[in-house]
């Protein structure tokens, strides 16, 4: 006869995240009764949390059989859950395999490289949704590749939400050395904007320019993302393009505090892992009470367990899609 550990989650509809139920057993000697609660934290889509008992209990003979036809059941939905998650990486892959491959030259010759998502059946007599999407530092380079190396905003154009909001997706490549923003990621609370912005943004402003020139993008469904370095960038954009944006999700940034005011119109999702060891969580927080000081309503999630790299997490949930679709620029 052994202990059990039963731990499953569901209240009030919102997700756990974590990895679902868990259940093992631990062998005791004898008939000792035993308890045990332990407070767990969860973090929900709704940016809530609770607090729920961890339980030991003692089963009963005639349970053995159920706890073993739900360790099966359990099994089986794991792997389940890993045959979707194949599905999606390879719906992600071939995405990113079919974005074209372009560059911008602005009039005096400088280039920005940038891979381009086109929605499938494009008809210029329609008008269609774009996103821009900012890659972190690890990605700079000159190979018009390595911006996607992290395919995870591709989520937003696949098929699931492609047939009801099919969007373009710009994704312009930062050179090595470069930055979205000039100024230091580590610099707290917050930094100031410079006068000027980098070339690559320069040039990525320039783009967005470009590109509702040659296609039927829009102007009230432009929505900006980036990770990271990215993130620093999305804010960036925020505070030189105030009203050109329906809404912005920057993921693990930073922002210059002063300017809040600028852009607290501009519905905005801002994530953040709580154990970020690159980019200091308090970026986020700061932001947050200087936009609502501001009088904006910005959404923040922020992942008690997460670290720097949380956006597969938060590329995936399907709240946040919903959200962003329904955005659209007020006048």
């Amino acid at each position: 006869m052994g202990w059990q550990m039963i731990f499953a989650v569901t209240m009030c509809g919102l997700p756990w995240i974590g990895d679902g139920a868990i259940l093992f057993s631990v062998k005791r000697p004898g008939n000792l009764v035993f308890s045990a609660h332990q407070n767990v934290e969860l973090a929900s889509s709704k940016e809530k949390r609770f607090s729920l008992p961890l339980a030991f209990v003692h089963p009963k003979e005639s349970d053995t059989s159920k706890a073993s036809g739900e360790s099966t059941g359990m099994v089986s939905e794991a792997k389940e859950a890993e045959q979707t998650k194949e599905m999606v990486e390879k719906e992600l892959a071939q995405i990113r395999s079919q974005t074209k491959a372009c560059t911008y030259t602005d009039a005096q010759g400088k280039k920005l490289l940038y891979r381009l998502w086109v929605p499938r059946g494009y008809d210029p007599g329609k008008k269609y949704p774009l996103i821009l999407f900012l890659h972190g530092a690890g990605e700079r380079g000159d190979d018009n590749l390595k911006q996607l190396a992290i395919p995870d905003v591709l989520h937003w154009v696949r098929d699931k939400y492609a047939k009801e909001h099919p969007s373009f997706l710009v994704a312009p490549q930062c050179p090595a050395g470069a930055k979205w923003v000039d100024v230091n990621w580590w610099q707290l609370p917050h930094h100031q904007t410079p006068p000027e912005p980098s070339e690559p943004m320069r040039l990525t402003m320039e783009l967005l320019d470009a590109l509702q020139k040659e296609f039927s993008i829009d102007p009230d469904r432009i929505y900006v993302t980036g990770l990271s370095m990215g993130g620093y960038g999305t804010f960036d954009l925020l505070v030189r393009r105030p009203k050109y944006f329906a809404a912005a999700v920057p993921i693990c940034g930073g922002a210059d505090d002063s300017r809040a005011k600028d852009f607290a119109h501009v519905p905005i999702w801002i994530f953040h892992g709580a154990k970020d060891q690159a980019v200091p969580v308090v970026r986020s927080r700061s932001i947050v009470e200087a936009l609502r000081k501001a009088g904006g309503q910005p959404r923040y999630t922020e992942y008690p367990d997460g670290g720097h790299a949380i956006w597969q997490r938060v590329y995936a949930d399907e709240e946040l899609a919903r959200w962003l679709f329904q955005q659209v620029r007020s006048k």
